[in-house]
């Protein structure tokens, strides 16, 4: 069932970002589902699982976008590692700010790597699509917060039963 689950969340985030989501940009960025997807699932998957997850999410994202293949599948199997690791020993409690701070912190440390590896547009129109790009992400997790939240919530307590 969480294999469907995250397959059909995929196939979500790649239509949407490939069709509405170019369209509501903001500032000329458009939010990363992706990232918001292995961030949220880092706080209720296990460390395998979130290696996987990541792997995968990052890979179809790098044939989205088309630069780099390969590298955002190693940065989101990274990422979404250390989220469960860091959930798992420092943070104890999953709310909507958490959900935010953990969503930002990552997006600028992903789109920081891809802007330093990716096509070279300078340094301060990447610094300010980075900046967009947190607070986008940011916001769009706290608002997709309750319906993510109550769907892990019934993934994973159905299968400690």
């Amino acid at each position: 069932m969480r294999v469907t689950y995250h397959a059909v969340y995929l196939f979500l985030a790649a239509m949407l970002s490939t069709t509405l989501f170019t369209a509501l940009k903001l500032f000329g960025v458009s939010p990363n589902l992706f990232i918001i997807y292995i961030v949220f699932a880092g706080f209720y998957v296990s460390k395998t699982e979130a290696i996987w997850l990541g792997l995968v999410f990052g890979f179809v994202y790098d044939i989205i976008v088309g630069a780099n293949v390969g590298l955002n599948g190693v940065l989101y199997m990274f990422a979404c590692f250390l989220v469960v690791v860091s959930c798992e020993n420092v943070i104890r409690r999953n709310n909507a700010v958490v959900t935010f701070i953990f969503t930002a912190v990552w997006t600028a440390v992903l789109e920081g790597i891809n802007a330093i590896f990716g096509p070279v547009s300078g340094v301060w129109p990447a610094i300010r699509i980075i900046i967009v790009e947190i607070f986008y992400n940011g916001a769009l997790a706290v608002i997709l917060y309750l319906a993510l939240k109550r769907i892990f919530e019934r993934l994973y307590d159905n299968e400690k039963r």
